[in-house]
């Protein structure tokens, strides 16, 4: 029975997390995983990130793995406590909130469990936008 021809997909549009080189630092992956890690306090979930990301971004010997996660982190956190926030609102969806938020702080923990073993993360849609 011959071969079914295999597919060639590009690394780079897949959403399957990228082995970082060894030159990621332990401190860039401590701060990278406390960005994701930020979830687990609601009301520093957008804070901790965002301060990381500014204290970071316009650094001379900048970490763009650090940039990127603190980055994509916040963005993550910003959509997530929103949708959240609606959720809650409405009394329809409020049972499914509780869901969506233990789904989505397990989401950021394996972010954060990813980064900090030097690995790269992208969350679905929101890691290409957080590239840009």
């Amino acid at each position: 029975m011959p071969e079914e021809p295999t597919e060639n997909i590009e690394p780079s549009r897949t959403n399957a997390p990228r082995q970082q080189p060894a030159a990621v630092l332990r401190d860039e992956r401590l701060l990278a995983a406390i960005s994701h890690l930020a979830i687990a306090a609601v009301v520093a979930a957008v804070v901790v990130p965002l301060i990381i990301w500014l204290l970071e971004k316009d650094k001379a010997a900048r970490s763009e793995f650090v940039v990127f996660h603190a980055k994509q982190a916040m963005i993550y956190q910003v959509v997530v406590l929103s949708a959240l926030m609606i959720m809650f609102a409405t009394v329809v969806l409020s049972p499914l909130a509780f869901v969506a938020a233990a789904a989505a702080w397990v989401y950021g923990f394996v972010a954060a469990f990813l980064t900090w073993s030097g690995r790269d993360f992208k969350y679905i849609w929101i890691g290409d936008f957080a590239r840009e």
